[in-house]
């Protein structure tokens, strides 16, 4: 519209409709499909905002969820379609100290005075975090009887690391020590434990190469895989669409084909091992989340369905079968570690907590019951393949790298608005934000064991003096200390930008404030794509709409005027009331 708002998306298959408040909040999105039968109900979403613009409620065909926050912003409670209600409370700085579901505790957290977290219970265990003097986490110390006199060690992982922050050794209680070695720009190039040896070679654009490709990259003749796109690796062999979206995959357990929708989604696999051909289907909602999955019948009708429930760009449950269900809750509001599954076997019957015990990267390698047994074991290959995996009885654990849910169909992870295939650490279809994202649209990280993607973006790292402010104030913070004494998390915590006419703008402010303040000369940033969902509101409201929203706040007004379109290059001022 005139405000610059989308209001109609149209592909070959569908009519999605938006519609807003005055205030220029998205109120409801409406999608039809072409295809429909004549009076056929479309697709609708609707929100709810508070006065502060907080999202209160989001209504889709799997029911309502509602939400509740404090006067600093920070979400108290999260009320489930199925009446179950999450409760968070927070320290006084503002940080995560307790969660509860109902009225059971499920992890309570204690921080230094860096408000860094040093201990967490989970049931009968307590997990402590220990870190050098550089902020790093050395040490993770999970114990049955913590609070007792002598408590047992129950799971002990210890991390070394080289003058550069790479990861160079792991000592886990329950799988041995494991050594990473790197080139000199920071890549992996080999991993040796008692399980599992292995060794890689890339090409200038990271891609990974058979020992043949790697011989003719060293031999001076420059990338050999055209359009960053693997085509064979390792036995397994790839061929590609006009789109540059993996189709068809083929290796010594089968062959898998691959059908995508207008929008770029992965929609059906054809997985056929010998004479046997099984079929799977996937289902999106009007803001591209995952919603269904299932298997097709020789007539295409679906069955065995799995539906999942979002919580904004988060899986906050998956119901299988229609019964059984498994409620995600993860260790704190703007992270994608998970931190316990709560699960029940049907309606009605009582919830059981599993929790995760995960690695330095946030991949789970342990869950645990409620009184501190092993139920679900696993450990990771460098790109997320399994080297072993156990289960005491049956959980099955999908869960992966942060924000990556495992289909077993296939091999594949689903990573919001990508797939993510292990077998060549790449996803499978090119970014979204294209080349926002970097040079090679198929890249997952250079390191998987330091970066995280869980939306399914790229993310890089440039000089805080290169990217503007949104707004003109912010409220107080402490996170210049944090920084300078290398506490940050930049995987959980990046900045998040946007590229207006060549000029990056943040919009997390305080953040970007605190990095000039500590003097840092790169920090860690998300490029969003302008158009994309904005994931606070779960909805089709784009990140340039929540900028422009941003810049015209009363706040922003009073301060001095409307923030300019490509932000500010001065830093804010800090208020009692400033924007965050």
């Amino acid at each position: 519209d005139a405000a610059g708002r989308l209001t109609v998306k149209i592909t070959p298959e569908t009519r999605t409709e938006y519609r807003y408040d005055a205030a220029d909040r998205l109120l409801e999105i409406r999608r039809r499909q072409h295809d429909a039968a004549e009076g056929g109900e479309p697709e609708v979403i609707r929100f709810s905002y508070d006065s502060a613009g907080n999202l209160l409620s989001e209504e889709t065909a799997q029911g309502v969820l509602q939400n509740r926050y404090d006067v600093q912003g920070n979400r108290t409670e999260t009320q489930m379609p199925d009446g179950r209600t999450l409760r968070y409370l927070y320290y006084g700085s503002g940080h995560l100290q307790q969660i509860n579901l109902g009225r059971d505790v499920i992890s309570e957290f204690t921080r230094d005075h860096l408000h860094r977290e040093v201990q967490r219970s989970q049931g009968r265990l307590d997990t402590r975090r220990m870190y050098d003097r550089t902020g790093r986490l050395t040490r993770k110390l999970t114990c049955k009887g913590m609070r007792g006199v002598v408590p047992e060690t129950f799971i002990d992982r210890e991390y070394a690391y080289s003058g550069q922050d790479e990861l160079l050794k792991k000592r886990h209680s329950r799988q041995g020590v494991t050594d990473y070695f790197y080139d000199t720009t920071g890549r992996i190039t080999a991993c040796r434990n008692e399980a599992y040896l292995d060794s890689w070679q890339y090409d200038a654009a990271a891609n990974l190469l058979d020992r043949r490709q790697g011989e003719t990259a060293q031999a001076g003749a420059g990338s050999v895989v055209p359009f960053n796109r693997i085509t064979s690796y390792r036995g397994l062999h790839y061929r590609y669409d006009e789109y540059g979206r993996v189709v068809e995959k083929r290796g010594r357990n089968g062959t898998q084909h691959y059908r995508w929708d207008a929008e770029h989604r992965l929609t059906e696999v054809a997985v056929i091992r010998g004479s046997t051909v099984r079929r799977y289907g996937y289902v999106y909602d009007a803001p591209g989340r995952r919603v269904e999955k299932h298997e097709l019948d020789a007539e295409g009708k679906p069955y065995n369905r799995t539906t999942f429930l979002w919580d904004g760009m988060r899986l906050a449950q998956e119901c299988r079968l229609g019964r059984s269900s498994s409620l995600y809750i993860y260790s704190d509001q703007g992270s994608h570690e998970p931190l316990a599954r709560v699960d029940r076997a049907a309606p009605g019957e009582a919830d059981e907590v599993l929790y995760y015990h995960t690695d330095v990267n946030g991949a789970p390698e342990e869950m645990t019951d409620g009184g501190g047994n092993i139920v679900w074991e696993a450990g990771y290959q460098v790109w997320g393949n399994l080297t072993h995996e156990k289960e005491t009885r049956p959980v099955q654990q999908n869960l992966r790298f942060q924000g990556q849910y495992l289909d077993r169909e296939t091999g594949l992870h689903y990573n919001l608005y990508r797939f993510y295939d292990p077998d060549i650490g790449k996803f499978i279809s090119g970014d979204p934000i294209s080349l926002r994202g970097g040079i090679n649209l198929y890249a997952y990280a250079q390191n998987p064991l330091s970066w995280i993607d869980p939306l399914g973006l790229t993310g890089e790292w440039v000089n805080p003096k290169d990217i503007n402010f949104s707004q003109r104030t912010i409220s107080p913070h402490d996170y210049a200390e944090i920084m300078r004494n290398g506490g940050w998390d930049w995987d959980r915590s990046p900045l998040r930008v946007i590229d207006i006419d060549g000029q990056l703008v943040s919009y997390d402010n305080r953040r970007l404030d605190a990095a000039l303040e500590a003097g840092l000369d790169k920090v860690k940033v998300i490029r969003i794509d302008p158009n994309a969902p904005h994931p606070d509101s779960s909805t089709g409201k784009t990140w340039l709409q929540k900028f422009r929203e941003r810049f015209r706040d009363r706040r922003n007004i009073k301060a001095g005027g409307i923030v300019p379109d490509k932000g500010l290059n001065s830093r804010p001022e800090r208020t009692s009331r400033g924007c965050k």
